[in-house]
């Protein structure tokens, strides 16, 4: 019996919807059978959570419920606009339905998603265990209005990490555009509604699962995905983002970061260079920085001449005026705020902002941002903003962020590439921004924080992915910069860092329209100063888990030979071909020649030519050859190496070269172990010698797999049949992608499952063994009555009696 224990609010939710007695038995049945269906395809209903999100779209992620807390998404869901100043549409404070009391812990996503979060407060189940969280969230979804209910999920164990909830709508792409007729028969089948295209990137559709669906949007995501003819298929999750943003005390009026003379008590020199570098540019109103963010201040007074059209992401129009925030503010203040005369001045001066309001919306919405800064004309977007730090916890890119950003910096800027900035992260020690799916992806640049003394912020997040790093706060002062309606000194974090080093790719593009965003990244890393030398482990390629790069210098920026060349892949094995791309506007005729030194090679190396690829650069490749059991001879185009070799690569006409260490042996694998076995899963943990990434699988067919690189692993397998053998194999990629394979590395039988008993069966009987459950019959004293039914027939017989009552035991929600 459900009771109302307030009243919703006068301006909130106008209509609720009572589900009839049929609807919810037509649900209830349905729900019978479509479980039946979806026992490969997701976790059990009460466990773990199995699905696939991410930029690997063969990986899957493990998602666990949040003890005690739900989500309720209420009619009429997701809607397309909502005005700034129009109350939030909430849900009652408290429920009572069911024996169980939730009370409103807060909102999940914009006022437009009408979704909400509840703390289950109260069980009254005396006699009996409590109900799993997926039983709890079946009968919420009975109330009147409810369009969907679930458990709120996270990445971590117990609620640990950022969570996220599942909203009606599911989005995916399709391998290409033959498919959409078929598309659209399964939509239809399982019961989805307004099949619509999105996004910039191609193939790509969204619709919407209405409460009478046959299926969940989580269960149809997780089919969809696995169908051959779909890239990637997700749920439109809602999922906690935090700025990046760091508060300090102390306040200094002065800019230190562009000029740093000893003002803030830092170290002289400790800057990007800005003042010599605006000798040079001030940059062109041509070149947009996008800010995706929490919205700016578009009347303050240093910024209104600078702003271009944008639009709020959160309430669905064109205003992306904050609804309180300032952190948008305050991070185009530092990227672009003009040099007028008055206030404060960004690293890219003349360039113009594009305001972007999304901060707390959805996946589907913060892909949406990407792509309208990149249609609309951005030359660099910038992102203080991520999954919240300090949970220790991997974040990975979704999929349909992965599909925008890849569009953008192949399509943006008529081909030549958006530059997409992201804040590597404020967890030290607890984070590694490799964690952060955004921060670790191959098309983003990865912006850490540095002090006025020049030194890593305490914060700043250190990994192999860091690309740069750039002034900010933690252990001297903070940046001035602007906030809604003035200024401020106490802005920091890497929040501050990255639009810093944004704003410098904006001016660099200033000067050089033509440079593709991969070149912008390559002119910042290789002009970028060297922080901390002598203690800061620079490798052979000049990169430091701190500092990337080093601090971005925006003069040596502007001031280098506009021309770079780049090797890929980065971390090659022994026997690879080597593609070399040298960028050389002023360079001239129709191929240069490049020379590979190895340790086995001639000391002249060995030469190879690179054909022009365009007016702007020249491409070509060079094989490596492990000579461990093969040779080479001068002259043949092969580089023979060795493991651990390291070659330089080097081109006259640029006067440049680059040096790689090769890695040719794959990870051991060892401590293999089988941590815990039930009749939905088992966990499994072993070591590799060195990083690499894991992937777990096990026969009868299934897989689990991690992105992250690390040396001790943990995978579960999930979606086991009770009462079966299985045999696990193990597969270890190192950031080479060497690889070790294992095929016999563990084997477990999987118990039964006690709900497969029947209620009158034997105290102890194994679910796994029939003949345990019930008491063996008494002798019969005289001859028995076969009653013409033979032995084999009366077998036959109960097991035509018990697989109903199995099926149905087992679809029991």
């Amino acid at each position: 019996m459900l009771r109302w224990v307030n009243d919703l609010p006068e301006k909130g939710i106008s209509t609720l919807l009572k589900v009839s007695s049929d609807t919810s038995l037509l649900r209830f049945v349905t729900a019978g059978v479509v479980f039946l269906f979806l026992l490969g395809a997701g976790a059990m209903p009460d466990e773990p959570l199995v699905v696939f999100d991410g930029a690997d779209s063969k990986r899957s992620l493990t998602l666990h419920p949040v003890p005690d807390i739900f989500s309720i998404t209420w009619l009429p869901g997701i809607e397309s606009h909502w005005p700034e100043n129009k109350p939030r549409a909430a849900g009652p404070s408290r429920i009572e339905t069911d024996n169980l009391v939730l009370e409103r812990v807060g909102s999940a996503g914009a006022p437009r998603f009408h979704t909400d979060r509840y703390r289950l407060v109260r069980q009254d189940m005396a006699g009996s265990e409590s109900p799993p969280p997926k039983a709890i969230a079946d009968r919420l979804a009975n109330l009147p209005g409810v369009l969907l209910s679930s458990p709120l999920y996270s990445l971590g164990k117990g609620g640990t990490g950022p969570w996220r909830a599942p909203t009606p709508r599911v989005l995916l792409q399709l391998t290409g555009p033959e498919q959409e007729g078929a598309l659209r028969e399964r939509v239809a089948h399982l019961g989805g509604q307004n099949l619509q295209r999105r996004g910039v990137a191609p193939d790509q559709w969204g619709f919407d699962f209405p409460v009478e669906a046959t299926v969940d949007p989580i269960s149809a995501a997780m089919l969809l995905h696995r169908d051959p003819s779909t890239r990637w298929a997700q749920v439109n999750w809602i999922q906690e983002r935090s700025e990046r943003y760091i508060p300090d005390d102390p306040r200094f009026e002065e800019q230190w970061h562009l000029n740093n003379t000893g003002q803030s008590g830092g170290q002289e020199g400790n800057d990007v260079r800005s003042v010599e570098a605006f000798d040079l540019e001030m940059g062109d109103a041509k070149t947009i920085i996008a800010i995706m963010d929490s919205g700016i201040d578009t009347d303050h007074p240093d910024l209104i001449d600078s702003i271009v059209p944008g639009w709020d992401f959160i309430n669905g129009d064109s205003n992306p005026s904050p609804g309180g925030s300032s952190h948008g503010t305050s991070v185009s203040g530092l990227a672009g705020a003009p040099a007028n005369g008055i206030g404060v001045v960004g690293t890219c001066p003349g360039c113009s902002i594009m305001p972007l309001r999304m901060l707390g919306t959805s996946d589907e919405t913060e892909a949406e941002a990407l792509d309208f800064a990149a249609t609309q004309g951005a030359a660099v977007i910038n992102n203080s903003w991520g999954p919240t730090d300090g949970t220790g916890v991997e974040t990975p890119i979704p999929s349909v962020m992965a599909a925008a950003i890849d569009n953008a910096v192949t399509f943006g800027r008529d081909g030549l590439g958006t530059v997409v900035f992201w804040a590597a992260g404020n967890g030290h020690p607890v984070d590694t921004c490799d964690l952060d799916g955004f921060v670790a992806y191959p098309s983003t640049i990865a912006v850490g924080a540095s002090t006025d003394s020049g030194e890593k912020s305490s914060y700043s997040e250190l990994c192999e992915e860091l690309d740069l790093t750039a002034p900010s706060g933690g252990g001297g002062a903070s940046l001035t910069t602007t906030n809604i309606g003035g200024y401020t000194s106490n802005f920091g974090g890497t929040s501050a860092s990255s639009p810093v080093a944004t704003g410098v790719g904006a001016l660099l593009l200033s000067a050089a329209p033509e440079l593709p965003w991969d070149g912008v990244r390559e002119v910042l890393r290789s002009t970028a100063d060297k922080l901390d030398p002598g203690d800061a482990d620079y490798d052979l390629l000049g990169h430091s888990l701190s500092y990337g790069y080093g601090r971005v210098d925006s003069f040596a920026a502007l001031s280098a030979e506009l021309s770079y060349l780049s090797v890929s892949p980065a971390n090659p094995m022994c026997d690879s071909d080597l593609t070399l791309t040298v960028y050389g506007p002023d360079l001239v005729g129709d191929s240069i020649t490049a020379t590979a030194t190895s340790s086995l090679s001639e000391p002249e190396g060995e030469l190879f030519v690179l054909e022009r690829k365009n007016e702007l650069s020249f491409e070509g490749v060079l094989p490596l050859l492990d000579v461990e059991n093969n040779s080479t001879s001068p002259g043949d185009g092969l580089l023979g190496v060795n493991h651990e070799d390291v070659i330089t690569l080097e081109v006259a006409a640029l006067e440049q070269s680059t040096q790689l260490t090769l890695d040719c042996e794959p990870p051991s694998i060892s401590g293999i172990t089988i941590e815990e076995v039930h009749y939905w899963g088992a966990l499994l943990s072993w070591e590799t010698s060195e990083e690499a990434t894991a992937t777990l699988e096990w026969e009868p067919t299934g897989s689990n797999s991690t992105e992250g690189y690390a040396t001790e692993h943990s995978l579960w397998a999930l979606d086991l049949t009770p009462c079966t053998e299985y045999r696990a194999g193990i597969l270890a990629t190192d950031r080479t992608g060497n690889q070790r394979h294992l095929e016999e590395a563990a084997l477990w039988f999987t118990p039964g499952n006690p709900a497969e008993l029947p209620e009158d069966a034997l105290e102890g009987a194994d679910p796994c063994d029939v003949s345990t459950w019930y008491p063996e019959p008494e002798p019969d004293e005289g001859e028995g009555c076969q009653c013409g039914v033979e032995t084999g027939d009366s077998d036959q017989l109960l097991w035509v009696f018990l697989v109903p009552v199995l099926i149905l035991r087992r679809a029991r929600p």
